[in-house]
């Protein structure tokens, strides 16, 4: 396969360039590095990594013309300042209506993206069904659903992936990588009252296997081991793989206006349809991701979300 990965220097996109080497496929990437690290770009003779853009039309017709990608793995997502509406819009819906067309008229054989779970906004019922509405509150969430529903109208061969939080190296997103640098140099933490899912990155790993096949059936599903973990759980958990005897307990505080307060995803129709489900304990997942910390540090955290005001 020749497959090209907008947004390949990230987390999810680092790890998938990486697996989908070790299988002798050929991999195209393309990122502008403003959430990911230049500087653990990969070098392999089966990859060709670009910095740039999906919102430049040229610049993607060019590349498929030169690369040919047989499929498509889009990672490409806007995410870094949550008051920046315009830089949402302009990657998650012009950026995807643009990957839309020249996959389009390409001809790819299938297109495989990825969605937020912030999706759904406030749940009416948990864990989320796939036919739960939509409704979501963040910019982020917003900009990534109407470029989902672009992709749904679409013409394409596609998958729709709805995830839960993938445990993976390069994870600098989120209350992980957070807790993690605040609590190695004895800094206080607050935790949101807030529940979230998880995953493990060999689990989403072998979902990718699945939706590689020629008849994986197309459309959207939900990613998830379907089990809800408070954010005050998450933070006990590290402080106790990092040895950190905690002075006082942190402070949990009421979630932020574009937040929501339990995501917890049901995988049942991606168990039925593609035959998938996690499998992973999450703790060893998360004691992996901590040691990965441990042993490549951490620089800059981001969030999906605006920040929380402490009284």
């Amino acid at each position: 396969m020749r497959i090209f990965i907008p947004g390949g220097n990230g987390c999810l996109g680092y790890n998938l360039t990486n697996y989908l080497l070790e299988k002798d496929n050929k991999v195209c990437i393309l990122d502008n590095y403003e959430t990911s690290n230049p500087k653990g770009k990969i070098n392999h003779q089966n990859l060709i990594s670009i910095e740039g853009s999906i919102t430049d039309e040229v610049q993607l017709k060019n590349l498929f013309e030169s690369f040919k990608p047989t499929h498509v793995i889009n990672c490409a997502a806007s995410y870094k300042n949550p008051n920046d509406l315009n830089k949402d819009v302009e990657v998650n819906i012009n950026g995807m209506i643009n990957l839309i067309e020249v996959s389009k008229a390409f001809k790819i054989k299938k297109f495989i993206n990825f969605q937020t779970s912030l999706c759904y906004g406030d749940p009416y019922i948990l864990p989320i069904p796939i036919n739960h509405y939509l409704n979501p509150k963040s910019s982020y969430g917003i900009s990534k659903t109407a470029g989902e529903l672009f992709l749904i109208n679409s013409e394409l061969n596609y998958l729709s992936f709805r995830l839960a939080s993938v445990l993976a190296p390069r994870l600098f997103v989120g209350v992980i990588p957070n807790f993690y640098k605040r609590l190695k140099v004895g800094d206080e933490c607050f935790c949101s009252d807030s529940i979230r899912d998880f995953i493990s990155i060999n689990d989403f790993l072998s979902l990718i296997d699945i939706s590689l096949e020629d008849d994986s059936p197309k459309g959207i599903f939900n990613v998830s081991n379907g089990i809800g973990v408070s954010i005050k759980k998450l933070h006990d958990e590290i402080a106790n793989l990092l040895n950190v005897d905690l002075i006082k307990e942190p402070p949990i505080l009421a979630i932020g206006p574009d937040d929501i307060r339990e995501v917890v995803l049901d995988p049942s129709h991606t168990r039925k349809l593609l035959g998938w489900e996690a499998k992973e304990n999450i703790r060893d997942s998360l004691s992996n991701l901590i040691n990965w910390y441990e042993s490549n540090g951490l620089d800059s955290v981001y969030s999906h979300v605006l920040k929380i005001k402490k009284n």
